[in-house]
């Protein structure tokens, strides 16, 4: 088996091969002899098309950002609960906001004060967690970048 490394990787990757039965085999560089995981073809080009999509780019290049006082970010309000009816007086929105404090999570991403900017003026929060992925109400994340 001739197994191959990315040219974008560092030292330790993971390397791919083509197997005989038409397979393909993925392993940690740094244990050659150690397990292998087994695709299908189809598996692995569903993959492989799927990370040229960004599929899989969960927000971590914004989580490399890292806040202090003064930044500009976005806050997610909450929004007002649905009624029966499905209205909502207010929906969840994306709102400007000012970085007023941080703090750590415990090792699990930065936990910040906001002044939050609305149209109709502005109010604090504090304690609001990071959340680049899904942008839940009550969060804050990285201004998404315009080209």
């Amino acid at each position: 088996m001739n197994f191959k490394k990315s040219s974008y990787s560092a030292i330790t990757c993971v390397t791919v091969a083509q197997l005989g039965d038409g397979t393909i085999g993925v392993r940690d560089s740094k244990v050659a002899d150690g397990p292998m995981l087994s695709f299908t073809a189809d598996e692995w080009a569903a993959f492989v098309a799927g990370v040229k999509n960004n599929e899989f780019d969960f927000g971590t290049s914004n989580m490399t950002q890292t806040p202090s006082v003064g930044r500009i970010c976005h806050y997610v309000s909450h929004g007002t609960p649905v009624q029966p009816d499905g209205s909502q007086t207010y929906t969840s929105v994306c709102r400007a906001a000012i970085v007023t404090e941080v703090s750590d999570n415990a090792g699990f991403g930065p936990v910040v004060g906001l002044c939050v900017l609305n149209p109709t003026g502005q109010f604090f929060n504090r304690g609001v967690e990071q959340d680049e992925r899904t942008k839940a109400g009550g969060t804050w994340h990285w201004p998404e970048r315009v080209s």
